[in-house]
């Protein structure tokens, strides 16, 4: 049962840092500061890295994060 738990709170951790991520992307579209732009960008990558080692590392499927693929 404890494994069960852990999966699920690192599904919905994964869950959040890609919501995070979502916001950065509409951030990046929004802004209207250029020179912020440079910034999200990297926040943005670094996300991304840091959500495929999290899915690789514990093999976090993509149906329990409801979504169709990776990011």
């Amino acid at each position: 049962m404890a494994e069960t738990y852990r999966r699920g709170k690192t599904v919905e951790y994964v869950g959040r840092i890609l919501h995070r991520q979502n916001v950065f992307k509409e951030q990046l579209t929004e802004t209207e500061l250029p020179e912020l732009k440079w910034y999200i960008q990297g926040q943005i990558q670094a996300l991304d890295l840091v959500i495929k080692e999290l899915i690789k590392e514990f093999e976090v499927t993509t149906l329990e994060l409801g979504i169709d693929k990776p990011k």
